[in-house]
């Protein structure tokens, strides 16, 4: 791959990396400041949500000494240790403090809880018994996690580290990857996300060049690599390709 010249615009450290004025590594196709990456993008690329998805991207930025910042939507917390899903109709007895039908519900699940104490003034909400659960709120489900799941753990102290954002709840956590990118105007978006809602407002996105895209194969992660199907495949003018595939050709 061609060698690419990093055109730093700040001094500012992200994350482990930290680009030099002038360094020169082996690229992805442009002049890079920063990579901005799309974190719950890259959690949920695989069938189940998967912290290490985003270990091998950070791992493999960090090889390249390129820096980042991961931005996150609010609800990958709960991608993380769901040890039950509740029906609907439990969000009311959540919501008055009730625990007599969560109970019983908990004993049936072969979840350990004992006499239960629901904490309303917490968000998520906690459920106090013999141990401690989080319980979620949202659209028509009642999620019940499990606090203490590794995953879950690992993902709040990485949450700690410099150049990590996880955004606030109800924050479109897309909006802030963009506005990310426009701060540094030689950053790319590191997503499988066409971002397409948002074309219209930012024109800068219907700019391919501004994304790194990836793929997974066997368990290994690819970035800014084409596959075989891809490499393979021809290239027609622009526009040409949609006509003959509604011509049926």
């Amino acid at each position: 791959m061609e060698k690419v010249f990093l055109d730093l615009q700040t001094e500012k450290k992200f994350g482990k990396g930290r680009l030099k004025r002038g360094e020169r590594v082996k690229g992805l196709g442009g002049s890079i400041t920063t990579v901005i990456v799309d974190g719950a993008n890259v959690i949920r690329a695989t069938a189940e949500p998967s912290l290490e998805n985003l270990k091998r991207v950070l791992d493999f930025l960090e090889g390249k000494n390129l820096g980042y910042e991961v931005i996150l939507d609010a609800s990958v917390r709960y991608d993380f240790g769901c040890i039950a899903s509740l029906p609907a109709c439990f969000k009311e007895d959540f919501r008055k403090g009730r625990t007599e039908r969560l109970e019983e519900e908990f004993e049936e699940r072969g979840i350990d809880s004992g006499k239960l104490q629901i904490r309303k003034r917490d968000y998520p909400f906690k459920v106090i018994g013999d141990d401690t659960h989080l319980v979620s709120i949202g659209g028509g489900r009642v999620t019940v996690f499990d606090p203490d799941d590794e995953e879950r753990r690992e993902l709040e102290t990485m949450l700690e580290r410099e150049g990590f954002e996880l955004v606030l709840p109800k924050t479109d956590a897309d909006l802030q990857i963009i506005e990310r990118m426009r701060m540094y105007p030689h950053s790319k978006i590191l997503s499988n996300d066409k971002f397409d809602r948002f074309k219209h407002d930012f024109p800068l996105l219907k700019d391919e060049s501004r994304f790194i895209r990836f793929r997974i194969e066997a368990g290994a992660i690819k970035i800014g690599e084409k596959s075989k199907d891809e490499e393979s495949k021809p290239s027609f003018p622009s526009g040409l390709e949609e006509k003959m595939r509604k011509a049926g050709l």
